[in-house]
């Protein structure tokens, strides 16, 4: 029985010249996936693939294989994976199967034949769709390495690839189109993910993305090591993160495979010069129309809807000017804009890695949040939320810091020369859990919409929070310059959790959806005026109720001195760090330091810092941001 259907694709890229077929898998013999949720999908293939197919499928298969599966143009050069299993960094390791010959019809090359005779342990790199691999991968097992990375990346990068290694003569929007309707080699592109993912927890499947091996490759290697039952020195895996690294690979004549007898060949047929073009993670900005990028979100949101994977699409690049150079100091170097659609935010280098992780960190519907603009009445917030949600069990709060109650979910992404594993810390947390983050919307957990948990978002005029972060910057991040650089960079958006308005206006029309009754909007301006009220709604909202001798115990333990007092809350671990680790030799020399984290707590107090321009300038930036909404800082 024949194992394909073979159907005679509709006009597709004509552009080439190339006759093309879709190729169907229908015997379902040791098929992977559960085929009543994950019917084998058709590839869009060249027609010479109908020579091919059931070699491909019989090709045999060895334990000690490592094949490493992509879409195309979704990683730059799959080999760097596959040093971590081998030490032959001389040496061409991956034979480029059923890419060419199989395939491509202007070049003589049978890759099935190369890649069986190859030494094992063999290193085989494939761009199939999963139903068409060899069907001996899925009984045999041998180490699968799949790489994802976002369509829109892939599209500007598939792009230039065909026009060089095909002669593809068609224009950007012509091939974008063809992409969108699944017509282009190798597609249909989201199912080609999706397969892989439904994989992900398979021992010999270890599933990765392209973002996450741009922003951390380092942070990867001990995770591809452990795939391979592999152990090296951190000197041995610093040096392989230099040698992986885009640059040093797009230089290493040895690795690049037009270097290859093969791709020699190449270049005299296409036009080929440089096959490792950008590797930027958010390129396609530059070279995809607004159009096209609403059409590809939609594409992406309507291919994955029902699957739990989100392609990673926050994208960053370095950020820097005038006010983000004046005020880059040991605890906040190196700014990075964030993008998600029409989202941005600044956050510092050390915030990458952490990413992803919170980005796929699961959300439990009793978990609680507090979340604000950093210096917006945190603390104050934190200590009364976790009071009012376990009985008010004053003494285990004395027992227990409050970091260690209401854990601050990225402090390790949020202080450069702040050590350990914060985001991991919180999933490990016992239930429920209570966590703080200053994080905008935009990067908080991708469940968090969907799970619902308990969200208390506390907001702060931008007068008193900016001149409330000036002196953490100055005390705790180690900030030395003049106060009104620090008050520039803030009304310019361009300091760490930036941008303040859209910080807190985005927060503001979450609460006021109808659905979003898991979200309680609060202002540092209404605690302060009636913190026995507040009290009260933040009960109701966690479904808790206290008597009103319980809620004026409360009161008074929440005031300012008694916080200040509060060794479980002042943070005193914070400040002895701070003073070790960000203080300049100057500022180490000067006067003993009387901050406290918990300063002055009034409604105003910029007025011992701002001159009146500044005040004016706030306000400006003040009215801007409430400006379209019904949204009051005082109310």
């Amino acid at each position: 029985m024949a194992s394909f259907t073979f159907t005679d694709a509709p006009d597709d890229l004509s552009e080439t010249g190339a006759r093309n077929i879709l190729v169907q898998l229908t015997d379902l013999t040791d098929y992977p996936l559960d085929a009543s949720r994950n019917l084998p999908a058709p590839m869009f293939v060249s027609t010479k693939y109908r020579t091919y197919a059931e070699q491909v499928r019989d090709f045999q298969v060895y334990e000690d294989d490592v094949w490493i599966v992509t879409y195309p143009k979704s990683v730059f050069l799959s080999k760097r994976n596959c040093y971590v299993n081998s030490k032959k960094k001389n040496k061409i390791l991956t034979p480029y199967l059923y890419r060419f010959g199989a395939i491509a019809d202007r070049f003589p090359i049978n890759a099935i034949i190369n890649a069986a005779a190859t030494e094992r342990p063999r290193q085989i790199k494939s761009h199939l769709l999963l139903p068409l691999l060899p069907r001996h991968l899925w009984t045999v097992k041998p180490r699968i390495i799949y790489v994802a990375r976002n369509p829109k990346d892939v599209a500007v990068s598939y792009f230039h690839h065909c026009q060089t290694l095909v002669n593809y003569r068609g224009n950007r929007g012509a091939f974008f189109e063809d992409l969108l309707n699944d017509r282009v080699t190798f597609s249909p592109m989201i199912q080609h993910v999706l397969n892989f993912w439904a994989l992900k927890d398979e021992q010999n499947v270890l599933f990765l993305t392209y973002e996450s091996m741009k922003r951390d490759l380092r942070g990867i290697l001990p995770k591809v090591c452990q795939f391979f039952n592999k152990s090296y020195t951190d000197e041995q895996l610093d040096e392989l993160a230099v040698h992986l690294s885009f640059n040093e690979m797009k230089s290493n004549k040895i690795l690049l495979p037009i270097n290859t007898k093969r791709f020699n060949m190449l270049g005299k047929l296409t036009n080929l010069k440089v096959f490792m073009r950008k590797g930027i993670v958010g390129d396609y900005r530059n070279e995809m129309p607004e159009e096209y990028i609403r059409r590809f979100d939609q594409f992406v949101a309507e291919q994955t809807a029902g699957s739990d994977f989100k392609f990673e699409m926050i994208h960053y690049e370095k950020y820097s000017n005038e006010y983000t150079d004046r005020i880059d100091c040991p605890g906040t170097e190196k700014h990075y804009r964030l993008t998600r659609a029409n989202q941005w935010c600044i956050m510092i280098e050390k915030f990458l890695p952490l990413l992803n992780p919170i980005q796929r960190m699961p959300v439990y519907e009793d978990d609680v949040w507090v979340i604000t603009f950093p210096k917006c009445g945190t603390t104050w917030t934190q200590e009364m939320v976790w009071l009012l949600n376990n009985g008010l069990d004053y003494a285990r709060a004395r027992k227990q810091t409050l970091e260690e109650r209401f854990p601050f979910l990225e402090l390790s992404g949020a202080l450069s020369l702040m050590d350990g594993d914060s985001v991991g810390r919180v999933q490990d947390l016992r239930r429920p859990r209570h966590i703080k983050c200053h994080l905008p919307v935009m990067l908080l957990p991708e469940a968090i919409r969907s799970v619902r948990p308990k969200i208390i978002y506390v907001s702060r005029n931008p007068k008193d929070a900016a001149t409330s972060f000036y002196h953490h910057y100055r005390n705790i991040v180690g900030y030395d310059g003049p106060r009104e650089h620090f008050f520039d960079a803030f009304l310019n958006d361009s300091l760490i959790y930036a941008p303040f308005s859209e910080h807190v206006r985005a927060y503001w029309e979450w609460s006021q959806q109808p659905s979003a009754d898991n979200c309680l909007f609060l202002t540092y301006e209404q605690m302060k005026r009636d913190l026995r009220g507040v009290i009260g709604k933040v009960s109701s909202f966690l479904g808790k109720r206290y008597t009103t001798t319980e809620v004026v115990q409360l009161e008074k333990h929440l005031s300012v001195e008694s916080m200040r007092n509060n060794k479980s809350c002042n943070m005193e671990d914070l400040l002895e760090w701070a003073r070790n680790t960000t203080y300049s030799e100057e500022r180490k020399k000067l006067t003993k330091n009387n901050f406290q984290f918990i300063r002055s707590g009034t409604v105003g107090s910029y007025r011992k810092d701002m001159d009146d321009e500044y005040i004016q300038r706030f306000e400006e930036y003040e009215r801007a941001t409430t400006d379209g909404t019904d949204f009051d800082f005082f109310f």
